[in-house]
């Protein structure tokens, strides 16, 4: 039996690694994106639903607003 995961992906190349990783060695459940304001939230989360779009794989994005502070 495989075991399932959840990879934190970020939209950058280490988490796309991570990802890539994933789906061969297990099953891939979700791509998980935080958005804490950063400047580059907005790339960051497109970029990170396209490569779960790309890959029928789910992405959730939460939002931690209170942690830019």
């Amino acid at each position: 039996m495989r075991s399932s995961s959840i990879v934190l992906l970020s939209g950058g190349l280490d988490s796309l690694a991570a990802f890539y990783w994933a789906r061969r060695e297990s099953d891939l459940m979700m791509g998980l994106t935080f958005n804490y304001q950063q400047r580059s939230a907005v790339r960051e989360v497109e970029a990170a639903a396209r490569i779960c779009s790309t890959y029928d794989v789910k992405h959730m994005v939460v939002d931690l607003p209170w942690f830019k502070d």
